[in-house]
């Protein structure tokens, strides 16, 4: 998370979000955090060790229940590998990042990120849901 940088106030998804880590990271920079995973125990498991998510739902990455442009930033740790259908899920990646927003590429393991409409870095975090 830190050498994404996120702003304050930055509209972060986390896809599979498993245990908290990359929701923890985001919070301690003050990011307004929506955490999502395929089971339900991780997700009742998030929403009470975090309190301060904003949303915590069972839901699959291949099929996001947000709108369109809805996060500044979309991270999942350890993810690709595990998912059936990763075009799928890249495409609803890209469907719910905002522009100018981010998303660590999976295909490059270095900090470069895959930037939707900008490479000027995560948004400096709108006030909007």
């Amino acid at each position: 998370m830190a050498w994404l940088a996120p702003v304050p106030g930055t509209r972060v998804l986390d896809l599979r979000a498993g245990r908290g880590a990359l929701t923890a990271a985001a919070l301690g920079r003050d990011c307004r955090v929506t955490a999502v995973d395929c089971a339900p125990g991780m997700v009742e498991r998030l929403a009470v060790q975090y309190p301060q998510v904003r949303e915590a739902r069972v839901m699959e990455v291949h099929r996001l229940e947000y709108p369109d442009s809805s996060f500044d930033l979309v991270c999942a740790g350890f993810v690709v590998h595990l998912l059936d259908d990763p075009a799928t899920a890249v495409q609803e990646v890209r469907r719910v990042l905002a522009p100018g927003g981010c998303s660590p590429s999976p295909s490059r393991a270095t900090s470069r990120t895959r930037r939707s409409g900008s490479s000027t870095g995560p948004s400096s975090g709108n006030s909007s849901p």
